[in-house]
């Protein structure tokens, strides 16, 4: 599971750089903070080959935006929750690996949010809530920018623990890109890595405990060889003549809204 605040996926190659962190680190899943696509950019400026996509745009105001990119061989589903806040910006999909049925909400809380953080924690909790009522034994799963939004609730109410690692922030001295779930077990190795994307934010790059990650080879191994990819990659970027992916100067307009497959399953 790869986490990221690119500040935007619209400048010049990021969905392709994206696109490469997550190959390079052979994530499953890649959450999206701060993506600032908009309702009438087509599929077309967030489709990442052999990926699914799920978007939520931010309307009106510049910025925002949250999106999760899935591998194709997941069967996912966007969960359409009860309750709504207004300008909240979160996505939450389900699908199950193995036996085990997982809930992922990929969330993005600006530092000078419009609504109440506590509303936001609200809502949260009671989609939570929903979701173990009726699959008690759910992996839950809360990532993203979150800023200073106050986890402890999630903590108290259903024993979620924050996985990333204090001591290496992910922008500046702190540690705002964060990952939650009620099941730290299944996720014991989290690094905090550089992404190929021009941003301020580290990536946070989550590897589970039952192998549901492609590569089958030594945790340090892959470590070692994505860093150095990675690293690599990022030095031909700056070096090399710009060429090749580049956005067209006027985007189509799409009416509605791109965010994954149209099934839905209501709590």
């Amino acid at each position: 599971m790869f986490i990221l605040n690119p500040t935007s996926l619209t400048k010049n190659n990021a969905k392709q750089l994206l696109a490469t962190d997550a190959t390079s680190c052979t994530a499953d899943i890649t959450l999206v903070s701060e993506t600032r696509f908009k309702p009438h950019d087509d599929s077309s400026f967030s489709d990442i080959k052999d990926y699914v996509c799920f978007r939520y745009d931010r309307h009106k105001r510049r910025g925002g935006g949250v999106c999760l990119y899935i591998e194709s061989h997941i069967k996912a589903t966007h969960v359409q929750s009860t309750g709504v806040v207004d300008k909240t910006e979160y996505l939450w999909i389900t699908f199950v690996i193995g036996s085990q049925t997982v809930f992922l909400c990929c969330c993005y809380h600006p530092p000078k949010p419009s609504n109440s953080s506590t509303e936001l924690i609200d809502l949260l909790c009671g989609h939570i809530n929903d979701f173990l009522s009726s699959y008690p034994n759910a992996v839950i799963i809360l990532a993203g920018d979150l800023n200073k939004l106050d986890w402890s609730k999630f903590e108290v109410d259903f024993g979620m623990t924050q996985l990333v690692n204090q001591v290496r922030p992910t922008h500046g001295k702190s540690v705002i890109d964060k990952c939650l779930t009620n099941r730290p077990d299944l996720y014991p190795t989290v690094h905090v890595v550089s992404s190929l994307i021009d941003t301020k934010h580290k990536a946070v790059l989550i590897q589970s405990s039952n192998n549901t990650m492609k590569d089958q080879t030594n945790n340090s191994d892959m470590q070692t060889a994505a860093h150095k990819f990675l690293g690599d990659m990022q030095n031909s970027m700056r070096n090399s003549v710009k060429v090749g992916f580049h956005y067209p100067s006027s985007r189509p307009e799409f009416t509605g809204r791109v965010d994954g497959p149209r099934t839905r399953v209501h709590f």
